[in-house]
């Protein structure tokens, strides 16, 4: 499916360019490498197929990744409203039953208030900063960084949710 799509697209094209934002462009080896770290990241964070990852942020050269990652990992990406209240989002990860959650590190803080609340915090929380480095729980690059860039190898079929 998706992940097939973007391996035999590294594989062909690996060169060419797959994303470009003001500040950055991403190959398509590069962004198959980044999707499989992202991956890999929640798999050591003990995700497995099927299992949800919401996801607060604006749309950015990062929201390809996440897209593209949490389907190598057989994932379920379960996107948030940025216009929702905190207390909303907090209820939609309760609700979809989330076991990570991907947020922008000013969206961050309101939303872990509410999240403690309204009961408890997803088991993993990457937190993206707009320059990395982030002083959160888990950086989403330094995730990245310490979690290995080969193929997840998850099978999906057109039947899986995604």
């Amino acid at each position: 499916m998706f992940a097939d799509l973007l391996r035999k697209t590294a594989s062909s094209m690996g060169n060419r360019v797959a994303i470009r934002s003001v500040r950055q462009t991403l190959s398509y080896a590069e962004l198959y490498e980044r999707s499989c770290r992202l991956a890999n990241a929640l798999a050591d964070g003990g995700l497995m197929p099927g299992d949800r990852v919401a996801s607060l942020g604006r749309n950015q050269l990062h929201s390809m990744e996440e897209i593209s990652g949490v389907a190598m990992g057989g994932l379920v990406r379960a996107p948030l409203y940025m216009q929702d209240t905190a207390e909303r989002q907090a209820f939609m990860i309760d609700r979809v039953g989330a076991k990570a959650l991907i947020v922008d590190a000013d969206c961050w803080p309101g939303l872990r208030d509410a999240l403690t609340d309204h009961g408890e915090l997803p088991p993993i929380v990457l937190v993206r900063s707009p320059d990395g480095g982030s002083t959160f729980d888990i950086d989403y690059e330094d995730a990245l960084q310490n979690a290995s860039q080969r193929d997840p190898g998850v099978e999906t079929s057109g039947d899986d949710l995604y």
